[in-house]
Formats: structure tokens, C-alpha cells, sequence
């Protein structure tokens, strides 16, 4: 049994029912003795046999829990598609387990696991998940402390500048399922995220003229972008879903276009670096950025000059358009022997 600091407040920490019992922890507040006083009285409830624990008494499972949280906090969320996938993982793992008994231990050990398997932006974002389930959870009564609370994320590097030859992503797009191919190709014609195409419907779709509406973007604000003739032709020849609104009729697309890219041989490439691919192609076009800005839909053009890549054959190019400017004439027998030596 003990106390200690974190956070601004003092805490006290204690078992159950000896060194194998249940583990109890309790925020008390600012006032050291006070946390002393409340450690105290928690040894004689116990030694008296007076302790009444809620976790003790609560028998809701992972799994009971977890429906619980999707029909009261994710169903009118707009990312309660992908809510259900993170959680419904989670159940697969712990379901059948009590809610009090998942511990910092088990999420620290899904964690390190989770990151072998993908990216550290996905765990961070399965854990932010968790961390607002058992937060609800102490928020309803269902439990007196998160145990997630102080497990971290992973620190990202997001400045990746990971994007595709034109060549590659014809390869990709030979490698993908029917139901996958018309979500690439309209990720690599318009920049739309992947949480973006996936909930589309076909009242945002505006062919006439040549526009979807995003409702809500990342940023939380709508946006127009403009379709070019190939994402109007991929939308025409998709199939309407009976009793659905849906444009596309698969919500997750992880593992199938993982299958895709490996199929095609390329490799670190994630469905979101079509979004990289989209932006740096447009930029070695010769697009501005302040276009390209608009039609990423980012509110600064600090946050568009990560895509300001160029591969190398298109600096080389710019930089001959320099020679237009020189009167000094080019010697070409040198450049021929150049070439010769490269």
C-alpha cells in the first residue's frame, strides 16, 4: 500500500485481499495528508472486512461494455465505421473478460504486438479509440480508474513523402479486387482521405457538375472537389446499392489493398500515401501550391508544402529551363562525353 503524485494530485494505491488480490487505485486529491488519512482508512475497511469495491460487484464484460459504447457514444459519430472495426478487434480479444480485470499490462503487451503488424499512426489511432472507451467507462460508473490512461501513443514523423510513379500505381491498380479498383482510383485522382471516400454517398456526388461535396472534412469543414473524366467515369459505372445510399459497398479497405500492394510489388505504401501521390504528382506538373492546398482542402499552404517534393529527373528539368536565359552557348560534344562517362 501506498501514495504518490501524478498528474497534480495524489493518489493511493492498495490491494485487495492480500499481495493476489484485486489492485485498487484512487484519486484523492491535492492534499497529501488527506490521501495518508483516506490509505489509512482503507486498511482498517479491509482488515475489517467492511470494503465494498464497485469493480467487485460490477460483472460487465469487455464485450457487453463495447456494445454498449458504440450504441451510446459512436452511433452518431462520423467515424462509427470505424469505430466498430477498432472495437469490434478489441472484443475478438478481450470479450469475454470482465471490464475491471483488462489491464495497463494487457494493453501495453496489445500494443507492442499491434505495432508488428501496422503502422504506429494505427495503433495511435485504435488507442485513442480505447482510451475513450474506458473513459466512458469511468464516466458511467463502470469503473473508478482508466486503465489506459497512461499508456502512449507512438511520436509520428508527418512529414512522410512517401508517393507512387505513375507506372507503379497502374501496377497497383492491376492488383486490386473489383471492389477495390474504384476506390483507388478515385483516392489518386482527387485526394480525398480514405474516411472520406468510404463514407460517401450519392447525394454528394454532383456529375453534371463535375463536383463531390465533402461534408465534413478532417478540419470540420465542407469542401468542393472537382472530378476529372476518369473518377466520372469510374462513378457512372458503379452499381447503385439496393436500400443503401453508400457510393461504395465495402467500409474497410486495410488488408485488401495491403494484398494489393505486395501483389504489385511495392512496398511501404499505405492507402493514405495515394493522397502523397496525388499532391506530388500534381506539383511536378507544374500545379501551384496554393491549388494544391485548395484541393487537399488544408487550411494553410504550411501544411501543403510537405507534398512540394519533386523527384530528381523533374528538378533537372527545371533547372534547364535556366539554359533559355544564357547567352553562353552549350557545348554538346561535352555533354556527350558526360554522358559517355555516366
Amino acid at each position: 500500500m501506498a501514495i504518490f503524485y501524478r498528474d497534480g494530485s495524489w493518489w493511493i494505491d492498495y490491494r485487495i485481499n492480500g499481495r493476489r488480490g484485486p489492485r485498487k487505485r484512487e484519486k484523492i486529491g491535492p492534499s497529501k495528508q488527506l490521501a495518508r488519512t483516506v490509505l489509512q482508512k482503507r486498511k482498517v475497511e479491509i482488515a475489517e472486512g467492511k470494503f465494498l469495491d464497485r469493480r467487485l460487484i460490477d460483472r460487465t464484460t469487455f464485450k457487453e461494455f463495447s456494445e454498449q459504447f458504440l450504441r451510446v457514444h459512436s452511433a452518431v459519430k462520423r467515424s462509427k465505421d470505424r469505430d466498430d472495426y477498432i472495437v469490434a478487434r478489441f472484443s475478438e480479444r478481450w470479450g469475454p473478460r470482465l471490464l475491471s480485470d483488462v489491464t495497463s499490462q494487457h494493453i501495453e503487451a496489445w500494443r507492442a504486438e499491434r505495432s508488428e503488424q501496422v503502422s504506429h499512426g494505427t495503433v495511435n489511432r485504435e488507442l485513442e479509440c480505447l482510451k475513450t472507451l474506458f473513459g466512458k467507462a469511468v464516466e458511467w460508473g463502470k469503473l473508478t480508474d482508466s486503465p489506459a490512461r497512461g499508456i502512449r501513443k507512438f511520436r509520428l514523423n508527418n512529414q512522410r513523402k512517401r508517393y507512387i510513379t505513375q507506372g507503379q500505381f497502374e501496377s497497383l491498380l492491376a492488383k486490386c479486387s473489383d471492389n477495390l479498383k474504384p476506390i483507388v482510383l478515385v483516392a489518386r485522382h482527387t485526394g480525398l482521405r480514405r474516411g472520406e471516400i468510404l463514407s460517401l454517398r450519392w447525394t454528394d456526388v454532383d456529375l453534371r457538375n463535375r463536383l463531390i461535396y465533402v461534408r465534413e472534412s478532417k478540419n470540420g469543414e465542407a469542401r468542393e472537389v472537382p472530378l476529372n473524366a476518369s473518377v466520372r467515369s469510374t462513378l457512372r459505372s458503379l452499381p447503385r446499392q439496393i436500400g443503401s445510399e453508400r457510393v461504395f459497398a465495402i467500409t474497410h479497405v486495410q488488408k485488401s489493398f495491403a494484398r494489393a500492394c505486395k501483389a504489385a510489388g511495392i512496398e511501404d505504401f499505405t492507402f493514405h500515401d495515394l493522397r502523397h501521390t496525388f499532391a506530388s504528382h500534381l506539383v511536378m506538373s507544374g500545379v501551384d501550391l496554393n491549388t494544391v492546398r485548395d484541393l487537399l482542402g488544408h487550411k494553410s499552404l504550411a501544411m501543403t508544402l510537405r507534398y512540394a517534393h519533386l523527384s530528381p529527373a523533374h528538378r533537372t528539368e527545371a533547372v534547364e529551363v535556366l539554359d533559355r536565359y544564357v547567352d553562353t552557348p552549350v557545348d554538346t560534344e561535352a555533354e556527350s562525353r558526360d554522358s559517355d562517362v555516366g
